[in-house]
């Protein structure tokens, strides 16, 4: 399934993101800024690359593998 472009608005209907977000979220801190030290928070765009990420078929393989999330330094999706 190859996809070119911007990640699918869609979530993949099976996926080991949400276990790894949940970890992330409970055990990584923001490392400067203004929020430095505070619990990380990713964006919806991080959130569904890594769901498509870690989407697997129904036997368990793979769906992707390889892929590339590309934004400027400063990125700020709005």
């Amino acid at each position: 399934m190859p996809q070119t472009g911007n990640v699918p608005q869609q979530m993949p209907e099976r996926t080991l993101a949400w276990e790894i977000l949940a970890w992330a979220e409970t055990y990584i801190v923001q490392p400067d800024g203004e929020h430095a030290g505070s619990p990380w928070r990713f964006t919806n765009e991080q959130i569904r690359f890594l769901a498509h990420w870690f989407a697997v078929d129904d036997t368990g393989r793979w769906i992707y593998s390889s892929g590339c999330l590309r934004r400027s330094k400063g990125w700020l999706m709005g």
